[in-house]
């Protein structure tokens, strides 16, 4: 495995989470993001259909999208969590976790 760089004041090991703002300064947001909305809008469009509330919930889904970018930015999507985890086991994990939940809040609005 090639480790991942060093961030500064961050502990990050091999596939772990970055905060978004420390991935943007290693990489050309405007080249990558586009790519990974694409992708991202298009696996939905694909399953939206097939989505169901449960009987007296609210038609809400809260979904994590595990996306892998390869060493040339390909995003590579891993999996789809229906219930994603937010256990915050490390501090990298937290604040990932913590910018997560407040850019969904952000987006109910």
């Amino acid at each position: 495995k090639i480790p991942p760089p060093p961030l500064p004041d961050r502990e990050v090991g091999a596939g772990d989470n970055w905060p978004l703002g420390y991935l943007w300064r290693h990489m050309d947001r405007s080249a990558t993001w586009p790519i990974v909305r694409t992708l991202l809008h298009d696996v939905l469009a694909a399953v939206a259909p097939r989505l169901r509330s449960r009987e007296g919930s609210r038609p809400f889904a809260f979904l994590g999208f595990d996306v892998l970018l390869a060493g040339d930015l390909q995003p590579w999507l891993c999996e789809i969590n229906a219930n994603p985890t937010l256990e915050c086991k490390r501090p990298i994990d937290r604040e990932v976790d913590l910018e997560v939940v407040g850019d969904l809040l952000r987006n109910l609005e």
